[in-house]
């Protein structure tokens, strides 16, 4: 039997996967079993975006646990087809974040402990309609359904992917393709990593591609990189890591300029690209 945890934060990179102790999955029954209030309220992951999205909890043959659970924002949620519960303390989601033990870096466990505490408060506010007014035209299309709806290639495929226009199942990362990845990260490397995968920096998007389309990246230092992709009717999307395609920031706002959306920690604007998906090579 194995219990693993993963803590959904990044965009670009994996996210960090360890597994608990015989002990601790023996606890963690111990406080799922505990809690009484039930409800029809589902995690709200897919409206965060960048940043912390909650925990995802898979057990392989241990039958006092479900195979997959997400926990996040007070919710403890089995699947759509089961009620969650709440967990009105986040005693759970914060005890999942210590078992890391010397796993995590400080720097991550402190971003991800803020970031529950402030996504959890603003989670009433920001569960709210996201709807798509997005016009589909030519290519490329906000088309997230593809994205979205298959399992296996809404979790294996990432933001660059999106961006790339190109499902490789296989979290693709920049320069892998090319064979030799970026170095840091930082505008400098993750810029030059891509631009040896074939995709070529632009000053500005101010006209429409004869062929291809246009992506632009942004970087938290040393954090996590992050592509937004334009689309067909002049607005912007992205795929934050394994979570679905989206069409707002941060802020819930539609996106026509990733320059000034609500991007998070992702603070440096590292500029706009042109993909031509016949000439690149990502892996």
């Amino acid at each position: 039997m194995a219990t693993l945890i993963t803590l959904d934060i990044f965009s670009g990179r994996p996210n960090p996967t360890w597994e608990l102790s015989d002990e601790q999955a023996k606890i963690l029954k111990e406080k799922l079993y505990s809690l009484r209030e039930k409800s029809l309220l589902k995690s709200p992951s897919i409206l965060y975006g960048l940043g912390y999205r909650g925990f995802i909890v898979s057990s392989v043959g241990d039958p006092d646990l479900p195979q997959k659970m997400l926990v996040n924002a007070n919710i403890v949620d089995f699947g759509w087809t089961r009620e969650s519960y709440v967990d009105h303390q986040n005693d759970i989601e914060k005890w999942l974040l210590d078992t890391s033990g010397s796993f995590l870096d400080d720097e991550i466990k402190k971003i991800a402990l803020e970031e529950i505490d402030v996504k959890n408060k603003s989670f009433e506010s920001t569960l709210k309609s996201k709807k798509d007014t997005a016009k589909v035209l030519v290519e490329p299309p906000y088309n997230p359904g593809w994205w979205n709806n298959d399992a296996s290639r809404l979790r294996s495929n990432n933001c660059y992917n999106y961006g790339s226009n190109f499902a490789t199942n296989t979290f693709a990362q920049p320069g892998r393709g090319s064979g030799r990845m970026y170095a840091a990260i930082s505008c400098a490397e993750v810029s030059a990593a891509a631009a040896r995968d074939g995709l070529i920096s632009i000053p500005n998007v101010d006209s429409t591609p004869a062929d291809g389309h246009y992506v632009a990246l942004v970087v938290g230092p040393n954090w996590d990189f992050h592509w937004y992709r334009r689309d067909n009717n002049g607005m912007w999307s992205h795929k934050p890591g394994g979570t679905p395609v989206i069409n707002y920031d941060q802020s819930g706002n539609l996106i026509s300029d990733p320059r000034y959306a609500n991007r998070g920690r992702y603070t440096d604007f590292c500029g706009f690209y042109h993909v031509i998906p016949s000439r690149i090579r990502i892996l």
